[in-house]
């Protein structure tokens, strides 16, 4: 027969044991791949890692980066401080150029909001202005701006801001007032999908021929939006807006080239 006590305490110390294991298969099962191949299979079949061994192989490194853009825990983060130097580059862009692609990115802006008088838009995506023709501004707390630069074109960017509107806008297309309304309306977010500021927030990008989709935190708020004039290929580009920024899991998935599926009623 087992002494009180000593059953006592041998029933604690299998409680304690049952404990650490459950603490470490929690553990184990919450740590992040161990490699950058690892990490890519998480993201999906097909996915590659754009930053390998957490270090800038694969991007340009003109002069005047150094220091301004970092990588730390796998984070690659920009002060919103390097400038260009000797007609060189203040944001960070592939080596590589891709054609059609999927991009899954996370981000977010830091900073804590302040608010500032920004430039205000129309429906249709147009500044808004007075009968002079000055832009007209509002108030808005404003954590930041940056950006995605997709086919090596500044001009197709996949936004990151504090406007009501939301990320994901294609901004140059849709302030455009050459292009038709149409065109403009589809550059705009549907939604505004946007994590609470300085939280994380997850882009995937699909972009294939001249259209491109977007969507953010799990909804779509660039649904096959035309680009028209967008080069056929370039490489992808991180923005500094001058604003501090912060990246993690970049994975691109490049597709093979077949034709354009259009969404019902779309034309080409």
């Amino acid at each position: 027969m087992c002494c009180p006590i000593f059953c006592k305490m041998r029933g604690a110390c299998h409680a304690l044991f049952a404990a650490v294991l459950m603490m470490a298969v929690y553990q184990w099962a919450q740590a992040p791949p161990s490699s950058a191949s690892e990490h890519a299979k998480s993201a999906g079949e097909g996915f590659v890692s754009m930053f390998e061994g957490g270090a800038f192989k694969g991007w340009k490194w003109p002069e005047g980066l150094e220091g301004h853009w970092t990588i730390n825990d796998g984070v690659v983060a920009s002060d919103g401080k390097a400038r260009a130097v000797k007609g060189g580059e203040k944001n960070l862009w592939t080596e590589k150029s891709y054609k059609d692609f999927v991009l899954k990115v996370d981000w977010r802006l830091p900073a804590k909001p302040e608010l500032k008088a920004m430039n205000d838009f129309s429906e249709d995506g147009l500044f808004k202005t007075d009968e002079d023709g000055n832009r007209l501004k509002h108030e808005i707390m404003h954590a930041g701006d940056s950006g995605v630069y997709l086919r090596g074109s500044s001009r197709a960017q996949v936004n990151i801001w504090s406007q009501p509107m939301g990320s994901g806008d294609i901004n140059a297309y849709h302030k455009d007032a050459k292009l038709p309304e149409a065109v403009r309306r589809a550059c705009m977010p549907k939604v505004n999908a946007d994590a609470p500021s300085g939280e994380w927030n997850r882009f995937v990008i699909t972009m294939r021929g001249d259209r491109v989709t977007v969507v953010l935190n799990g909804k779509t708020v660039i649904d096959h939006a035309k680009l028209p004039g967008v080069p056929k290929t370039g490489p992808i580009a991180l923005q500094n807006h001058g604003d501090p920024i912060e990246f993690r899991n970049l994975y691109i998935k490049e597709l093979p080239e077949k034709a354009t599926l259009l969404p019902p009623g779309a034309t080409e």
